[in-house]
C-alpha cells in the first residue's frame, strides 16, 4: 500500500499566516479599537456612579425582618420625597427592597450589615439614617404588648418592695438579738439563710425590672447602632475593563475572519480545493434541483 501525503499546496505555513495578518492589519488594528471605544462610550454615558452607605446594627432576626417591613420603609421614604417625585411610596418601597436595600447577618454574631445604594451620596446616606431611626421607633411595643409589659413592671416593683420590707424586718431582728433580746435570739436559727435568699431575690427582681424597662423603650436603641451610616466611594462600573475585554474578544474574531478569508482565497487557486469548495457550497445551497439521471 502506498501512503498518500498531502501536497504542499494544502499545508499551512507560518508564512501564510503572516501574509494573512499583513493583508488584514488595518482591520485587525482599527477594528478592535473602534469596538472598544464604542463599548466604553456607551457604558460611560449610559451608566451613572453608584454610592453605598453601610451601618452595623446589633439586632435579632425578627428586628431585621422589621427593618424590611412597610411600617419602617414607608415613613423613611416619605420623609425624603419632594414635589419632584411622582412615583408612589409602594413602588419606591418595592424598588428599594429588590435592588437597593441589603440586610446581611454576620457569621457567628448577632450583628447585621445594613446597606443602601443610590446615585446621590447625600440622599443614600440620609435614607439609611431614616431607616434606622424608624427601626428604633417601631421597635417600641404598642397596644396590648405594651400594657402587658407595664403590668409586669408594676408587679415586679411591688415584689421588690415586699422583699426589701422583709429584709428590713430581718435586719431589725438582728439588731434586737445584738441588744440581748432573748426572743429575737431564738428567731435567728434560720435568719442567715433567709437573709441570703432575700438579697438574691432582690437582685434578680431588679434585673427583671431593668430588662422590662428596656423592653418598654424598644428592642432596638441608638446604642445598638455599632457603626453609624458610613458612605463609601462610588462603585465603579468597570467601563474601561469591559471595553478592553470587548476589544480583545473582537480582535480574536477578526483574526479568525482574516485566516478564513485567506484560506478561501488560497483554496480558489487550487483545482482540487476549488472542487471541494464547490461541493461545500452545494451542500448548503437550499432549493437546488438534483440532476436527472
Amino acid at each position: 500500500m502506498t501512503e498518500t501525503l498531502p501536497s504542499q499546496n494544502d499545508e499551512i505555513s507560518l508564512l501564510d499566516l503572516a501574509v494573512a495578518i499583513a493583508e488584514s492589519w488595518m482591520l485587525l488594528v482599527f477594528g478592535p479599537l473602534l469596538i472598544g471605544l464604542a463599548v466604553f462610550s456607551y457604558l460611560h454615558f449610559s451608566q451613572s456612579d453608584s454610592y453605598r452607605a453601610e451601618a452595623m446594627v446589633a439586632m435579632s432576626q425578627e428586628e431585621a425582618a422589621l427593618l424590611q417591613s412597610a411600617s419602617v420603609i414607608d415613613p423613611a421614604i416619605q420623609a425624603g420625597l419632594s414635589d419632584a417625585n411622582h412615583g408612589t411610596v409602594a413602588a419606591a418601597r418595592q424598588a428599594l427592597l429588590e435592588n437597593r436595600l441589603s440586610v446581611q447577618k454576620l457569621d457567628n454574631a448577632d450583628y447585621f450589615r445594613v446597606s443602601v445604594t443610590g446615585t446621590s451620596p447625600e440622599e443614600t446616606q440620609a435614607l439609611l439614617t431614616r431607616l434606622l431611626d424608624q427601626l428604633i421607633q417601631n421597635s417600641v411595643p404598642r397596644g396590648d404588648k405594651r400594657r402587658v409589659l407595664e403590668q409586669k413592671l408594676e408587679a415586679l416593683e411591688r415584689s421588690r418592695q415586699s422583699l426589701i420590707d422583709n429584709l428590713e424586718r430581718l435586719n431589725a431582728i438582728y439588731d434586737q438579738a445584738g441588744e440581748g433580746n432573748w426572743s429575737a435570739m431564738t428567731m435567728l436559727s434560720n435568719a442567715n439563710q433567709s437573709s441570703v435568699l432575700l438579697i438574691s431575690s432582690i437582685a434578680t427582681t431588679e434585673q427583671d425590672i431593668l430588662s422590662t424597662q428596656l423592653a418598654l423603650q424598644g428592642s432596638v436603641s441608638p446604642a445598638d447602632i455599632i457603626q453609624e451610616p458610613t458612605l463609601s466611594e462610588p462603585e465603579s462600573q468597570r467601563t474601561l475593563l469591559i471595553a478592553v475585554v470587548a476589544a480583545i474578544a473582537s480582535g480574536f474574531v477578526l483574526l479568525l475572519f482574516a485566516f478564513v478569508r485567506a484560506g478561501l482565497k488560497n483554496a480558489a487557486q487550487n483545482a482540487e480545493s476549488a472542487d471541494k469548495m464547490r461541493r461545500i457550497k452545494d451542500a448548503f445551497r437550499l432549493g437546488r434541483s438534483k440532476p436527472v439521471a
